[in-house]
């Protein structure tokens, strides 16, 4: 097996069909052995029974026992892949399947192992607020990680297969693949493409989420140690020279502005640690 494509599934039953037409397409068009791994996470539709209605011998659905979170389906799906080399998209057809194609070829180009290819996206379709808010998310992962992330990277990307098998490992519950190949220390590369607009819905993530995977991640990566710790410093500085002005009100909030990033610094520096025992382990 050349090839693996994980892809988490949770009420997708829309467009389940164009999704695994084209992800089948985009195999056969490498000429590759390949299998399209489904992980449905406790879909309430019917889209297990339209994956099962599939006839391609290269599709094969695998059932979470409840609704898990996509990390979680990423990961299963990541433990059961058999390709050399694996990639990882969702399953809402903003991310383009036949980007696959570029990516495999990047990957087999590279001369080193653990190969990392980053799907970025170059523009994309969404509110200005969700916008700006990854803006500083992938910012912060760029400029802090301890190794080092492209910006925009994600969770769609491309694993060499001993890589992605060492990320459905991890006993972890939240993050995204990105920052977890980051905190392993394993470097990327990059392709682009332009995010499709949603065609139905709302993320599956939520807010909740999203910020439950980026505060995660960025503990993974060592970027909210980084940060947490020019945070603390800048703060309480800030505090002792306001104390002096006799500015009280400004000086409290400097120093509770430190007192947040010194929590952060040492509940960064926690995450980081166990992360990286359990990788070891």
């Amino acid at each position: 097996m050349q090839l693996s494509v994980v892809v988490p599934l949770f009420n997708e039953s829309e467009h389940v069909d164009e999704l695994v037409d084209r992800l089948v397409a985009t195999g056969r068009s490498l000429g590759l052995p390949f299998e399209v791994l489904l992980v449905d996470d406790g879909s309430a539709d019917d889209t297990c029974a339209k994956v099962e209605r599939r006839t391609e011998p290269e599709v094969r659905l695998v059932r979470m026992p409840r609704n898990s979170g996509q990390f979680m389906a990423v990961k299963r799906g990541l433990s059961e892949s058999r390709g050399a080399l694996v990639a990882m998209l969702d399953g809402d057809l903003q991310d383009p399947p036949e980007l696959i194609a570029e990516m495999v070829r990047v990957a087999q180009a590279e001369e080193r192992d653990p190969v990392a290819v980053y799907a970025v996206k170059s523009s994309r379709s969404e509110s200005l607020t969700f916008q700006l808010a990854q803006g500083v998310f992938h910012g912060l992962q760029a400029a802090l990680a301890v190794t080092p992330i492209p910006f925009g990277a994600s969770s769609y990307c491309l694993l060499s297969g001993r890589l992605a098998h060492r990320v459905g490992a991890l006993p972890l519950r939240w993050g995204n693949v990105a920052a977890v190949v980051a905190g392993l220390g394993v470097h990327g590369t990059i392709v682009t493409y332009d995010k499709a607009a949603r065609t139905s819905g709302s993320s599956r993530l939520g807010l909740g989420g999203h910020l439950r995977e980026a505060a995660w991640s960025l503990a993974i990566t060592g970027a909210a140690g980084r940060l947490g710790a020019a945070v603390a410093v800048a703060g309480f500085l800030t505090g002792v020279a306001l104390w002096r002005t006799r500015r009280r009100g400004a000086t409290a909030v400097a120093l509770s502005a430190g007192l947040v990033g010194a929590v952060a610094l040492a509940g960064g520096r926690v995450v980081r640690r166990r992360f990286g025992a359990r990788a070891a382990g």
